[in-house]
């Protein structure tokens, strides 16, 4: 990541903003625009822990399936994998839609199989979010 953001400040704000309106993440491609953005590694650190913080604020309205599996994976994979799961127990108990559940079992399948984690106290957390998300579902 780049140690200074190339977007403004009233950029980074707007597009947080856009994480809280359903005219945004209830079009169907939202997570493309998202991709653009975070990938292209012009988000700074400290706009990326608000980006997650918008993210974690608003995902209980999230219905799109493509934009829910995006954010799962995008928590898993580009934060520490510490901060990763604090955030998908953050927001698992909001959850009420089935896609909503599997991206946080996705989130969770890739901290757990491909960062290769292995402290006792992180597996003993996942197990028991996953066990609640499995719950959920009634399996």
């Amino acid at each position: 990541m780049l140690e200074e953001s190339t977007l403004s400040a009233e950029f980074f704000a707007l597009l947080c903003e856009l994480f809280s309106r359903p005219v945004f993440f209830q079009v169907k491609g939202a997570q493309d625009f998202l991709f653009e953005i975070i990938y292209q590694d012009i988000i700074s650190p400290d706009q990326m822990n608000g980006l997650l913080s918008a993210m974690i604020a608003s995902y209980s309205q999230y219905a799109d399936e493509e934009l829910c599996w995006f954010v799962g994976d995008h928590i898993a994979r580009r934060y520490p994998p510490e901060v990763g799961l604090a955030a998908l127990e953050e927001i698992a108990p909001h959850t009420t839609l089935p896609v909503q559940w599997s991206s946080v079992l996705l989130g969770l399948d890739i901290l757990e199989r491909h960062r290769g984690v292995s402290d006792a106290t992180y597996q003993r957390r996942c197990k028991v979010l996953r066990s609640a998300v499995e719950r959920a579902f009634g399996e």
